[in-house]
């Protein structure tokens, strides 16, 4: 029986437990459609790269780029609870060296031997592989360091020129013209001071004692008076 005019043939349900038809997430150009996150995951929706996305172009590019990044080596960073294995992968590609021994510090040459603490160094490299320091960060560790001490040297050398500068400025001041006789018979104090039993001067010794004496106003002053002494009774008078 034909259908009368104006009645519309009555929907047809789709069969229950059909999925429904896809929405397309894009248009013909692969423009992305508005509210496409929609039908993404909950926990996927907020992610700010995607809400950035405006097409699908713009997406696979992002996802390789993303890929190449990482590349083969894949690193898996560490937590508290990640064992020594983990760490150890962690700090290799990070730089460190297989040993403690392999930062290799060593004195330079034109650093104070006397100023080098082989020992310390040691423990340091231990202390920087234990922590996982690259090799680079241990060498820049390692120039900081011998740097600060020269500069430190440079500003004691200086300190001491000035000290010894101004001892003699106040000896000049105290002894004028008799500065170089009253040196003298301090001289002969710390000769007669370093004398061993058969009446020979140690020489090592003097040499040891003038330094450090000559450093100080007061030492001097009391080797002054004390060469002055034995002058007196005729001691050292063939001087030096």
């Amino acid at each position: 029986m034909p259908e009368e005019e104006g009645n519309a043939p009555a929907p047809v349900e789709p069969p229950a437990g059909t999925p429904p038809a896809p929405v397309a997430l894009a248009d013909e150009n692969g423009v992305l459609r508005k509210g496409w996150l929609e039908s993404l995951d909950e926990d996927l929706r907020e992610e700010s790269y995607l809400k950035e996305a405006k097409d699908v172009q713009g997406l696979a590019k992002g996802t390789v780029h993303a890929r190449r990044m990482v590349g083969k080596d894949k690193m898996v960073i560490p937590n508290e609870e990640s064992g020594d294995e983990v760490w150890d992968a962690y700090h290799k590609i990070g730089g460190r060296p297989d040993t403690p021994q392999d930062y290799n510090f060593k004195r330079p040459d034109d650093f104070p031997e006397e100023h080098w603490n082989d020992e310390f160094m040691v423990k340091a490299q231990d202390i920087l592989h234990k922590y996982g320091a690259s090799k680079k960060l241990g060498d820049a560790l390692l120039e900081l360091n011998v740097e600060s001490v020269k500069v430190a040297l440079e500003k004691q050398r200086q300190q001491e020129e000035y000290d010894l500068d101004e001892i003699n400025r106040k000896l000049d001041t105290e002894w004028g013209l008799a500065r170089d006789q009253k040196m003298h018979l301090g001289n002969i104090a710390v000769v007669e001071g370093t004398k061993n039993k058969d009446g020979t001067v140690d020489e090592e010794r003097k040499a040891r004692i003038l330094e450090k004496v000559n450093k100080d106003p007061d030492l001097i002053w009391f080797a002054s008076n004390l060469g002055g002494k034995f002058s007196e009774h005729g001691i050292g008078k063939t001087g030096l």
